[in-house]
């Protein structure tokens, strides 16, 4: 599998971050993957999830996050354990003893996963979403946008890209703040561009978006 198909080089708010995009549908070329790349706690965690697609999507994302980071060189995956901090408040791969080894934001939507490895900023959120139909955008503008989100909408028609841009920020505020996404949802594009630092990426068919704390460099 490649574990990055692509990668970005953004600044974000001065930050010079790499973001690395993989495409999930690739399958695994090495042999039993489960055994060699999954943790104990990541073995249950796994095994614990019914539907498939969120089966692939979790082995999947761990074996490519943790491969590009030790390179193909690595050793044994399985003493690497890639999950949230509650405390910290942000994800990392630890070690068996809980050190860390790295800080990476990560997101994944259908196909794509997104991920950041990082020491600075202190926080980082990200999220990327593959473009939907048309059809169900009204409905989640109508009821959870802010009355400016929805006129910027309006404006542009309920343009997909437009739709999935503001989406994606919001959703990346929520994660480097742990603030609720729906009340994220209600603070207007423009304010969260002035009250953090918020770069946005649109191709045909996804939308990705970073954001940092103004405070943090």
């Amino acid at each position: 599998m490649e574990e990055a198909s692509k990668q970005l080089v953004c600044q974000v708010g001065g930050v010079r971050l790499d973001v690395h995009i993989a495409d999930l549908n690739t399958p695994i070329a090495e042999p039993d993957a489960e055994a060699t790349c999954l943790s104990m706690e990541e073995k249950e965690k796994y095994a614990s999830y019914l539907n498939p697609r969120r089966k692939s999507e979790f082995l999947k994302s761990r074996y490519i996050i943790k491969r590009l980071f030790f390179g193909q060189d690595c050793g044994d995956l399985k003493n690497y354990t890639l999950k949230y901090c509650k405390v910290n408040k942000f994800s990392a791969i630890f070690d068996c003893f809980g050190n860390i080894a790295a800080k990476v934001a990560f997101s994944h939507s259908v196909n794509y996963l997104v991920f950041i490895f990082y020491q600075t900023p202190k926080f980082l959120g990200v999220d990327i979403e593959v473009f939907k139909s048309r059809k169900s955008l009204s409905d989640i503008r109508d009821e959870v946008f802010s009355d400016e989100d929805k006129d910027k909408l309006a404006e542009c028609k309920l343009s997909v890209e437009k739709f999935y841009q503001f989406w994606t920020e919001k959703e990346a505020v929520a994660k480097l703040t742990a603030i609720p996404l729906i009340q994220i949802c209600k603070v207007s594009s423009e304010t969260l561009h002035e009250e953090y630092n918020i770069s946005n990426f649109l191709t045909h068919d996804y939308a990705l978006s970073v954001a940092i704390d103004r405070e943090q460099h």
